[in-house]
């Protein structure tokens, strides 16, 4: 669930309970209250941060792609993957690139989330990401 702050989110008990399980590093919970629009608490959520991080993204050895978002829309290019600065990695499981609000994981958390029933997660492969390119 988005805080509407970057790299600030809620997450459930469930996730909680995994990322606990699997003593995964790199990331903190505190205490937070989530209330519906009828001002009713609901209850089983928790305030999630990343502390993990690594150098910056690089996209110098990425390909570039072209593609139209409608049938006769201009064609816009994208890089296709990317690359992180894993010199400055601290080696923890959740981890921030300087400067780029997009959480990676390891591997291993990978293969936990994917294995699990949790619902609202999203994961990309850096490899085949596509980012639009700036001019």
């Amino acid at each position: 669930m988005d805080a509407g702050w970057p790299s600030l989110y809620l997450i459930s008990d469930n996730l909680k309970t995994a990322l606990e399980n699997n003593n995964f590093t790199g990331w903190k919970i505190f205490d937070a209250r989530v209330f519906d629009l009828k001002d009713n608490e609901i209850p089983g959520y928790y305030g999630f941060s990343i502390t993990g991080g690594c150098g910056p993204v690089s996209y110098d050895k990425s390909e570039i792609i072209e593609k139209r978002l409608v049938s006769n829309g201009p064609l816009i290019k994208y890089y296709q993957g990317m690359q992180l600065g894993l010199g400055k990695w601290d080696n923890s499981d959740f981890f921030l690139p300087e400067k780029y609000f997009g959480i990676m994981i390891s591997q291993r958390v990978a293969d936990v989330l994917r294995k699990s029933k949790l619902t609202n997660i999203r994961l990309e492969n850096i490899l085949t990401i596509e980012t639009k390119v700036r001019v």
